[in-house]
């Protein structure tokens, strides 16, 4: 145990379900514990380098156990993986030590960077724990609500949305709903009433109205945030989804007068519900057949 890299806490209703506990162990010294028991007994045991919580649908006892292993070793980096999302249990997350708060459906490509970070990262990075450790869990948050497996392209929808800023393959999407491409883009169509292209292209327009009217962030660093790498495209494709230039949509909602520009990032990181996001181009592409969609 005195190698262990990742500590990883499988608290979801169901286990049946897939998951990407895989990748990880795959890629580093791991050990899985599902019970809240073991977890206690393995935290006193050893310390791994870093700690990740698995939820489908968060729950009082398993958030409780959050609470309590970031108590027990406050500079330990630690990692919430839900499905089930809200800002007030992101809030009370971050607040309570939780270094990165990811909501699933995630790419394990993706997850993977992210621990390699948090493995590699400053000790600097650590610090912040102490005064953050009993903060009061939102009860409203646990459990209950819709998973987004109701529709067959429901966690793919719910990826769309938690990363708008990620470049999005068609073929990654439908593996996501074990769909060919073919099929998922049919299906996609139906559920939501519109093609997957124009559902990202659609969720893209709204975080940057949130951004131009919330935030006094520059309108080229909205565009790279929300997915856009050429800023005259987004000019173009803002201009023909609300009927006006963001300028203009700014001057009406009135976003330059709010939050200040210094924070607007971090703003930006909670409207997506996920921490640390980085900004990629826009490539919506089927990778099987490396032609735009």
């Amino acid at each position: 145990m005195s190698d262990l890299q990742v500590l990883w806490a499988d608290l979801r209703y169901h286990r049946e379900s897939a998951d990407i506990f895989a990748a990880i162990a795959a890629r580093y010294e791991t050990r899985q514990v599902a019970d809240p028991q073991d977890l206690l007994a393995a935290l006193t045991h050893a310390t791994p380098r870093l700690l990740c919580f698995d939820f489908d649908r968060p729950h009082l006892a398993g958030l409780k156990l959050v609470q309590r292993a970031l108590e027990w070793h406050q500079d330990l980096p630690t990692v919430l993986l839900t499905e089930q999302h809200s800002e007030a249990l992101a809030v009370w997350a971050f607040r309570s030590g939780v270094r990165d708060y990811v909501i699933k459906p995630v790419m394990a490509a993706d997850l993977c960077d992210t621990v390699d970070e948090l493995l590699r990262g400053p000790n600097e990075r650590r610090q912040r724990r102490a005064h953050h450790s009993s903060q009061p869990i939102p009860i409203g948050a646990c459990s209950g609500g819709v998973r987004a497996a109701s529709l067959r392209t429901g966690h793919a929808a719910a990826y769309i949305r938690a990363r708008p800023d990620r470049a999005m393959r068609l073929v990654e999407l439908a593996e996501l709903c074990n769909l060919s491409t073919w099929e998922f883009s049919r299906v996609f169509k139906r559920e939501h009433g519109l093609t997957c292209r124009d559902f990202l292209v659609r969720t893209r327009v709204d975080r940057a109205r949130w951004l131009l009217s919330e935030t006094s962030m520059a309108i080229s660093r909205i565009a790279d945030a929300v997915g856009f790498k050429d800023l005259s495209h987004f000019a173009r494709v803002f201009r023909r989804s609300a009927g006006v230039t963001a300028t203009q949509y700014r001057q009406v909602a009135g976003g330059a007068e709010r939050l200040p520009a210094s924070l607007a990032q971090k703003s930006s990181i909670i409207a997506q519900g996920l921490p640390n996001s980085r900004p990629h181009p826009c490539l919506f592409s089927n990778q099987a057949c490396g032609a735009p969609i």
